[in-house]
């Protein structure tokens, strides 16, 4: 994390506020996004316009018409990872991906049995 920034308004008038190192946020689809597409493009974009990375896991079967239904739904430059079979977590860690924040309808569906042992050891 680091440093302030200046952010300008329509009115004219400049704030300045700190900084962030940009996130890497996972966002659900089914029950997730589709729960309300409208508010959720709304926040995807609002955090892209902070810097933010949006990506979008599911944990549907990563065929061409399930990935191509999800391309179409979601905002611009919210790439899609299918994750079928494997918890959401361990899928992105194989993929080299570090996410920060999850957003899920079904938080069973990220981690693992040792994550959730290592909680409460």
């Amino acid at each position: 994390m680091g440093g302030w920034g200046i952010t300008s308004h329509c009115d004219g008038k400049f704030e300045s506020r700190p900084m962030v190192d940009p996130l890497t946020i996972a966002i659900d689809y089914d029950d997730t996004f589709t729960a309300d597409t409208t508010a959720w493009t709304a926040v995807i974009r609002m955090l892209q316009s902070y810097g933010h990375f949006v990506i979008c896991v599911s944990a549907r079967l990563d065929s061409f018409n399930q990935r191509q239904e999800l391309e179409s739904a979601l905002p611009k430059d919210v790439k899609v990872h299918l994750s079928y079979c494997t918890q959401k977590k361990e899928f992105c860690e194989k993929l080299g991906l570090r996410v920060d924040i999850w957003i899920d309808d079904c938080p069973e569906a990220i981690v693992t049995k040792r994550d959730v042992k290592l909680m409460f050891d």
